[in-house]
């Protein structure tokens, strides 16, 4: 939980990927009235001091990106580390909240659990995904983690799971066993909206 004198927290959410298996950008996708990446950004608003939506150069102009300020990669993409890398570069002086856009059961009670149980004193506080390992898509980063994770950018080494392995993350159960699940495809689009009207 944010306490007097913690570092402020920003937002960051994932929507630069390709999104080569679902055919279209997964921020752009629409499963609660408006794109999923405007939907995480104003869940995240109510904890961060600011949002950010996170994209490739290329997408600066997409419409579905709203009226949310966007942080662009530098240099080459490579997936949600050259995301987190670049907000780093921007703004080092605060903790960056990392949620990726392809998770639509993702809800305030879900990011607030998570607010609940942060640690500041560890590198990072992350839900457990189903593999029983980190997610690193729905995760505090402290700035104590920052100089590994732009140490691992500039070393060719993109996971950001395997830096959370590497140190000291507070783990946490989610609130249920589909909190996290991903859509990827577009056949899993399908079902996901198929279900919800039922």
């Amino acid at each position: 939980m944010t306490r007097e004198g913690d570092s402020p927290i920003r937002g960051l959410v994932l929507a630069g990927g390709e999104s080569q298996r679902m055919g279209k950008p997964k921020g752009a996708l629409v499963y609660h009235d408006k794109p999923q990446c405007q939907v995480v950004a104003e869940l995240l608003d109510e904890f961060c001091v600011e949002v950010f939506i996170s994209i490739r150069t290329s997408q600066k102009d997409l419409p579905w990106l709203g009226a949310w300020p966007v942080s662009c990669d530098s240099g080459e993409s490579f997936g949600p580390m050259s995301g987190l890398s670049s907000a780093i570069e921007r703004h080092d002086d605060s903790a960056w909240w990392v949620v990726g856009c392809d998770m639509p059961l993702i809800d305030r009670s879900v990011l607030q659990g998570l607010c609940n149980h942060r640690k500041v004193d560890a590198e990072g506080t992350a839900y457990e995904a189903n593999d029983a390992k980190p997610e690193p898509l729905c995760t505090i980063y402290e700035p104590s983690a920052f100089s590994l994770v732009q140490q691992s950018w500039k070393a060719g080494k993109y996971s950001l799971r395997e830096i959370l392995k590497s140190v000291n993350t507070h783990v946490v159960k989610p609130p249920s066993v589909d909190a996290l699940k991903s859509i990827d495809t577009p056949t899993e689009f399908s079902h996901y909206m198929n279900e919800k009207r039922k």
